[in-house]
């Protein structure tokens, strides 16, 4: 997996119960920037995990707002578990 920088001690924990219960998850630190701008890059780890999974296949997806796919998603925080929606987006 790709870190920018070292897990706190929460993140470390909710790693290992992801992995002793053998929950299949891919993970990503958003920066200041793509907070800002909500929009992030996928890393080739990340699109391995959507392919392997069969959550997305940025290679048969064509480019362009018409062609973007939306998908749910959950964000675990420290203090809570949100339910949201992914963009997925060729450009």
């Amino acid at each position: 997996m790709v870190n920018m920088r070292p897990f706190n001690s929460l993140e470390l924990k909710n790693l290992k119960f992801l992995i002793n219960h053998n929950v299949k998850f891919t993970q990503v630190e958003i920066t200041p920037t793509g907070l800002e701008k909500s929009i992030l890059d996928s890393t080739a780890p990340m699109r391995a995990f959507f392919l392997e999974n069969g959550i997305h296949n940025y290679g048969e997806q064509q480019q362009g707002q018409e062609h973007k796919a939306v998908h749910k998603a959950i964000i675990l925080t420290d203090t809570c578990k949100k339910r949201n929606e992914s963009v997925f987006l060729q450009t």
